[in-house]
């Protein structure tokens, strides 16, 4: 039976193709057909439908059948083994699930060291890369929803009382932790021992009750005076107390360090409220207080280990010269480079030269610059000279005369700094030029490590080149940098 099948399925496919072959056989002698044009463009059409149907697939598909039919990228976000976007067959491992964390409701409660609750003050809990910030609301209350673990807390300042400052540094938040105190310290003054209040270097007034005491505090190291006008009050500083004299309490207040503060009481031993000027200022002569140089000369009496100030303002650019002819005598030169922003001063680069009685002192400044020169003396080895005379007639050694004088000089080819000592060092503004000259027949040596130009009678002299001073006595220094530029001037 099967074979009686194939045998009919053979023959009847050889009939197809014979009948499919005589279709299609043309003889020689017979024309070939040609399709209707209709037909032609039917197909043609067809054609290109076929092609724009392939091309818009694979364009919204996204394919170029590396992946799938039409799919870049396979994607399974669903976790289903199927490609989100085609279909395919497709596994990228599970998707992480994150666990969601239960937060603790918390309620924060910002207040000072003695209870009472400050609201708008911004602090941060940090921990790890994680940061949370709160801002304190009425009665100082906030609530939040934290994660359990420890935070460190920090705080915006600018949202604190002035004298305040925070002291809870650090917060453990658990399950069961339901409020946390965010505790800030109060120092605010208040006139007791502990906080007093603080005082300034100008006039300040003051009012005290009948029978109440106050306490002040002031910084400084050096010697200050606190005057107070009134006769019913009395100062007590360091155990000693003092009352006034003609109306006038004046007492000597001093710190061992910047750091300590100088504390004194003022207390009222009336029967009524007094109001009263005090004032705390430096002695003349001190740091804080330098005497004004005037005249181009002085001559300073300046007490055994203590050094007299004096400030200069100097009214051109140029090179100044300090001299001394005292032994023993040294005077320490400083010049501030300040920027002055919104009138506020600030310090760029602080100067200093020396000035003995053997070598002078140099430092360029500026036009306006104020030059503090602090005068002292030290004794030379072998000293002979007879002491100065105290008022009574008789020999003071504590106090010593010291003479110097000042010289600015514009440091330009009219009026050059003349250069008298062996070895000159200095430092040049930026921007700036300066104009030395040196006695004939010496050997000038420029020393620097910073790009500075050197010339000599219309040359340029090489830094580190030594040129002899013959004929013209002048020569000149060019800071082209923009920045301070240091340099050595020898003379041999």
């Amino acid at each position: 039976m099967e074979n009686k099948e194939k045998m009919d399925n053979d023959e009847a496919i050889e009939s197809l193709e014979n009948e499919k072959t005589e279709q299609i056989t043309v003889t020689k002698d017979e024309p070939k057909k040609q399709l209707p044009l209709g037909a032609l463009i039917g197909i043609i059409a067809g054609a290109v439908a076929v092609i724009v149907a392939v091309i818009l697939i694979i364009v919204f598909t996204g394919g170029n059948g590396d992946e799938g039919e039409g799919c870049i990228g396979h994607v399974d976000a669903d976790d289903d083994y199927l490609c989100d976007k085609c279909g395919e067959y497709f596994d990228d491992g599970d998707e992480v699930e994150i666990p969601a964390v239960d937060k603790i409701n918390v309620t924060f409660t910002v207040k000072l060291d003695d209870g009472t609750p400050l609201s708008g003050v911004k602090f941060i809990l940090t921990r790890g890369d994680k940061t949370i910030e709160l801002i304190s609301g009425m009665n100082g209350i906030i609530f939040a929803g934290i994660e359990e673990g420890a935070y460190h807390v920090t705080y915006d300042h600018d949202t604190l009382p002035e004298y305040c400052w925070g002291e809870t540094y650090g917060v453990k938040i658990e399950k069961n932790t339901s409020s946390v105190d965010i505790i800030v310290v109060d120092n605010r003054p208040d006139g007791s021992a502990e906080k007093p209040y603080t005082t300034s270097e100008e006039k300040m007034t003051i009012e005290i009750a009948p029978g109440e005491k106050l306490y002040y505090s002031c910084h400084g190291t050096s010697l200050r005076y606190v005057t107070i006008k009134a006769s019913d009050l009395v100062v007590t500083y360091d155990g000693t107390t003092y009352t006034a004299e003609n109306g006038v309490i004046t007492v000597g207040v001093s710190s061992v360090d910047v750091n300590t503060p100088i504390v004194f009481s003022i207390k009222n031993t009336s029967d009524h409220t007094i109001v009263a000027d005090m004032e705390i200022f430096a002695p003349l002569g001190s740091s804080e207080n330098p005497i004004e140089l005037t005249e181009s000369d002085a001559v300073v009496e300046v007490p055994a280990e203590k050094t007299v100030y004096y400030v200069y303002k100097a009214n051109k650019d140029g090179i100044l010269v300090v001299t001394t002819p005292t032994i023993g005598g040294e005077i320490l030169i400083t010049r501030n480079i300040v920027r002055v922003t919104d009138g506020v001063e600030e310090i760029l680069s602080t100067i200093t030269a020396e000035c003995r009685d053997s070598s002078a002192g140099y430092v360029y400044v500026r036009e306006g610059d104020e030059i503090k020169f602090g005068v002292s003396y030290v004794a030379p080895e072998n000293d002979d000279k007879v002491d100065a005379q105290d008022s009574d007639g008789g020999n003071d050694s504590s106090v010593n005369s010291v003479e110097f004088s000042v010289s600015l000089y514009a440091a330009t080819e009219s009026e050059p700094a003349p250069v008298t000592v062996d070895n000159l060092y200095i430092r040049l503004d930026a921007g700036a030029s300066v104009v030395f000259s040196a006695e004939e027949g010496k050997t000038v040596t420029v020393e620097s490590e910073n790009a500075i130009a050197v010339s000599y009678n219309g040359a340029d002299v090489q830094i580190g080149e030594g040129f002899v001073i013959s004929g013209e006595t002048e020569f000149k220094i060019t800071n082209s940098l923009e920045q301070l530029a240091i340099f050595t001037v020898k003379l041999n």
